[in-house]
């Protein structure tokens, strides 16, 4: 243990000197000792040491416990025999190492050329929608084991997506970068084998606004037409109110700005305000349609908490909680594979 407290002290004087410099991962050789140590007491000095972040999604992997004793290996080796003995894969993402559980999936967003021209000019962004398929998407996205139902409502920033039982949890590992939301979908359906189309229908089981325009879904089946589940039922009179926070997506990787979208179920039920609360602090209050909220939170990267509390008349409330990461815009990058190799079999 003693051993392990002063390697660790090293690699992080290593990482004072050498974090703005990032490193080849699969040239740099390490040679690390550690007996019982958290993961994350390990991970955050060793990517600092190679000039990266590093970015833990899921909690409990911070926590495990690691034993390893590798001499002089490639950071890449060094990074999978660490992973291998707590069940996590890592995925190089511009200057973030992001460490993901086995066969976990997550969504990595962040603003595009177009976006930052709007910003630069102090414009809104138009609003993506089913009705407007051949707008270009204000962001760029990468899927890694992304689920197909999970990852189209990133796209959408809505649940109005209907995926038949068949490709609902398939997993998606694409690119895309300066689409539209039509070839966004095509891009997708094209990875998982599926078909798209947009009916009329929503998934509460209401046909039409309260304006009388009807909803739009967006149905996805596998490529032999299997049909998706039928929508559900419209809500019966006492179901009770549930807070959906459409945007950003639970255990998503986001940069930029993040402006957080929100709606109740059943449509129509009555909110005096909501409030949103980011780790721990009141972000704003929003009294009205449409419940949005933006988020400034800062440039260092880390793990995050979203609350939203919608108050109800006679001051009933209803909230949600997501966790995400935030990654500074110019960290965010082309994604490259990893694959589990022994060192000398890969350079």
């Amino acid at each position: 243990m003693i051993r392990a407290a002063i390697l660790c002290l090293a690699i992080l004087s290593l990482a004072a000197e050498s974090a703005a410099q990032q490193k080849d991962l699969a040239r740099e050789r390490v040679s690390l000792s550690f007996n019982k140590v958290r993961a994350d007491d390990i991970l955050t000095p060793l990517a600092k040491s190679l000039g990266y972040q590093v970015a833990i999604v899921s909690s409990d992997l911070g926590r495990a416990l690691v034993t390893i004793h590798v001499e002089n290996v490639t950071a890449r080796t060094a990074l999978t025999a660490i992973c291998e003995s707590i069940g996590c894969e890592w995925q190089e993402v511009g200057k973030t190492l992001l460490i993901l559980k086995h066969n976990e999936g997550t969504v990595i967003i962040h603003g595009n050329e177009k976006a930052e021209q709007l910003r630069q000019q102090k414009k809104p962004r138009p609003t993506i929608s089913l009705t407007s398929l051949d707008q270009e998407l204000m962001a760029d996205y990468i899927w890694v084991r992304m689920d197909l139902q999970r990852g189209l409502r990133a796209f959408v920033r809505s649940d109005n997506v209907e995926a038949a039982p068949s490709v609902a949890d398939r997993k998606v590992s694409l690119e895309i970068k300066s689409a539209t939301l039509r070839q966004a979908f095509d891009a997708v359906c094209a990875a998982a084998q599926c078909r798209w189309e947009i009916v009329e229908g929503s998934p509460n089981g209401e046909v039409r606004h309260q304006d009388g325009t009807p909803w739009l879904i967006l149905r996805v089946t596998d490529a032999s037409g299997k049909p998706a589940a039928q929508p559900p039922a419209a809500p019966a009179a006492n179901v009770q109110p549930y807070l959906r926070i459409l945007w950003p997506p639970d255990l998503s990787v986001v940069t930029g700005e993040v402006t957080i979208r929100t709606s109740i179920d059943p449509a129509g039920t009555p909110v005096e305000r909501m409030q949103f609360f980011g780790d721990g602090r009141l972000i704003c209050t929003v009294e009205k349609p449409p419940f949005e909220c933006p988020w400034n939170v800062g440039a260092e990267v880390r793990k995050h908490t979203l609350a939203v509390i919608a108050i109800l008349p006679r001051e009933r409330r209803v909230t949600n909680t997501i966790r995400l990461w935030i990654i500074r815009s110019d960290d965010a990058g082309s994604i490259r594979q990893t694959a589990t190799v022994p060192d000398g079999a890969r350079r």
